[in-house]
């Protein structure tokens, strides 16, 4: 059963629209910059999301969330420069 269970991921056939990547008959072209500045700004998000009070909502007026917001930016900056240095 376990041994099942472990090779279901490897089959091609399990995957969610059962295609490889490679199999695509349309192959998508990207801009490796425009991909690398969106992945920036998504881990940006990931680690704004690590502080409670935004992850959560915890305020309610729209100028305190934006201030909370505002706080934890300062704070994922300053940390950024200070292990550049």
């Amino acid at each position: 059963m376990l041994q099942v269970a472990f090779n279901m991921g490897s089959n091609p056939q399990n995957r969610s629209n059962g295609l490889a990547v490679a199999d695509r008959q349309v192959q998508r072209s990207i801009d490796p910059a425009i991909y690398r500045q969106r992945n920036v700004v998504e881990r940006y998000f990931c680690k704004l999301k690590h502080f409670r009070r935004i992850a959560t909502r915890f305020d309610k007026l729209a100028r305190n969330f934006l201030a909370a917001v505002l706080l934890a930016s300062t704070r994922l900056w300053l940390r950024a420069c200070e292990s550049k240095t």
